[in-house]
């Protein structure tokens, strides 16, 4: 009888079919990876051209300047890497959207 059942392919389940979940229709309302991780950009020229200038000032203080605080400039690194990817966490937290062509 067993084997009967797994030459059938049904093995010992008795016609069940155990799903692990990951085959299938998705599930609604969940969305697909690739729309979580998109980053679309959301800023215009001019704030990247801002914030281009401050990041570059705040590094610039970070490696010219003299004092106990001078550390502080490192900061700029991220409107520079903002600047640069074109899309700002602030701005989508607020929805806002400064690019005419995005």
């Amino acid at each position: 009888m067993r084997r009967a059942m797994m030459r059938a392919g049904r093995g010992f389940s008795h016609g069940r079919r155990r799903s692990s979940g990951i085959e299938g229709p998705r599930h609604r309302g969940t969305p697909d990876i690739r729309e979580c991780v998109a980053m679309k950009k959301n800023m215009g020229l001019a704030q990247r051209v801002i914030f281009a200038i401050v990041g570059i000032v705040l590094v610039a203080w970070a490696l010219l300047g003299s004092g106990d605080y001078n550390w502080i400039g490192w900061i700029g690194v991220v409107p520079l890497a903002t600047a640069a990817m074109g899309w700002c966490a602030i701005n989508a937290i607020l929805g806002i959207n400064t690019c005419k062509n995005c």
